[in-house]
């Protein structure tokens, strides 16, 4: 009897296939990290235009909240257009009563209230009661407020951005006839 000598058989990849399979594999995961990538940049932008979206909203409707609820008399140092003021003073009118215990029914008025611009470069909009007072309560309502509006130009005495006022703030209030315009930029 004859022995055949028997071949042994290596398992495993070359080196060559090795380093073909790792280049693949370095191409599909930077597609993958480029398309993963700009996913999330634009989520990200997504996100941040939502929020702006929401805390404008928001401001707006407290703002037409207070100035909605007050007596069109107590409205006071508010411009007609194409003049605005970054702030608004005012008084709600919070019903008939007798305030003075007199006998008399009256209006009832709340103490005086303020809505207004603060703050430089990142403005907030605040709501003030009994501003400029000991007694002053204070309350932001937005933050981030640009100090001039989108598109406007500061004291160039020109409206920049086509809306009909001239070099206006971030927050400004516009009187006219019985309404007031609330223009505001995020």
């Amino acid at each position: 009897m004859t022995r055949v000598p028997l071949t042994s058989r290596r398992s495993g990849f070359t080196l060559l296939e090795m380093a073909v399979a790792l280049v693949l594999f370095a191409l599909v995961m930077g597609n993958v990290y480029t398309i993963l990538g700009g996913t999330t940049k634009t989520m990200a932008d997504t996100n941040v235009t939502f929020e702006a979206d929401v805390q404008a909203q928001r401001v707006l409707d407290r703002i037409a909240l207070a100035v909605v609820s007050s007596n069109e008399g107590s409205i006071f140092e508010t411009s007609e257009s194409p003049t605005y003021q970054s702030s608004i003073n005012y008084e709600e009118f919070l019903g008939i009563g007798d305030p003075d215990g007199d006998g008399e029914s009256s209006a009832v008025m709340s103490p005086p209230m303020r809505i207004a611009l603060t703050g430089d470069g990142a403005c907030e909009v605040s709501w003030f009661e009994n501003p400029d007072t000991a007694d002053e309560k204070h309350v932001v309502w937005g933050k981030n407020i640009p100090a001039f509006a989108l598109g406007e130009i500061p004291g160039n005495g020109a409206d920049d951005n086509g809306n009909g006022l001239i070099d206006e703030t971030g927050l400004a209030f516009v009187k006219e006839g019985r309404s007031v315009r609330v223009f505001l930029s995020i």
